[in-house]
C-alpha cells in the first residue's frame, strides 16, 4: 500500500463528502487528486458524472436567493420567485433581459404561470398574492398618463409607433397641448 499524506488524505476526504450531490465537482476532484483514488473508484466517479443532469442554463440578475422556478404551459418562459421582492420572467432559452414583475413588500416565494400561460400569480412574505397579466395598450396608455407628463417626439413616434410624419406631428402636438403646452415647432417632421 503507497503511502499517503495523511493531511491531504484528511482534506481529500472532506471535499469528496462535501460534493456528494455534485457529480461534476466530484469528478473534477477526483482527476484533480489522482494519487489518493485509484482508477477503477475514478472510472466509477466519470461515470456517475457523465450520467448526472448538469445545467444547461443559468439565469442571473436576482439580488437574493431564489425559491421558486416554473416552466410556462408552452415552455417558451420560465418565471422566478426571488426574496429580493421581485419576479422574473425569463425566455426558456436565456435570451433577453427578463421581465421584472415589482411590487410585493417582502420575498416572493412562489411563482406559478396559469394553464392558458397567459397571467402569473405570485406569493409572498408580504402576505398578498397578485396575479399579473398582460396589459392592453389602453391600459398600459393610462397608467403611463398618470404616472408621466412627457410627450414622444414626433421622431420617436415614427420610430417607435410607426406613424407618417404627419400622424407623428399631429398627436406629438395633441399630447403637448392636452398638457397645455405649445408644440416646439423645431420638432415638426420635414
Amino acid at each position: 500500500m503507497p503511502a499517503f499524506d495523511l493531511p491531504a488524505l484528511w482534506q481529500f476526504a472532506l471535499a469528496y463528502a462535501a460534493t456528494a450531490q455534485k457529480p461534476l465537482l466530484k469528478t473534477l476532484l477526483v482527476l484533480e487528486v489522482p494519487s489518493l483514488v485509484d482508477v477503477n473508484e475514478r472510472f466509477r466517479i466519470a461515470l456517475e458524472a457523465a450520467s448526472a443532469q448538469i445545467p444547461i442554463l443559468v439565469l442571473l440578475a436576482h439580488q437574493k436567493v431564489v425559491s421558486h422556478a416554473a416552466y410556462s404551459p408552452d415552455g417558451t418562459k420560465i418565471v422566478t420567485a426571488s426574496g429580493d421582492k421581485t419576479a422574473r420572467v425569463w425566455a426558456a432559452d436565456g435570451s433577453g433581459e427578463p421581465l421584472v414583475l415589482r411590487g410585493h413588500e417582502d420575498g416572493v416565494w412562489s411563482a406559478a404561470f396559469s394553464p392558458d400561460g397567459t397571467k402569473i400569480v405570485t406569493a409572498s412574505g408580504d402576505q398578498t398574492a397578485r396575479v399579473w397579466g398582460r396589459l392592453s395598450w389602453e391600459a398600459l396608455s393610462k397608467f403611463l398618463r398618470e404616472k408621466t407628463t412627457a410627450c414622444l417626439t414626433p421622431e420617436e413616434r415614427m420610430k417607435f409607433l410607426g406613424e407618417t410624419a404627419s400622424e407623428a406631428w399631429a398627436e406629438y402636438s395633441r399630447c403637448e397641448q392636452g398638457y397645455d403646452r405649445t408644440p416646439v415647432a423645431s420638432l415638426r417632421p420635414e
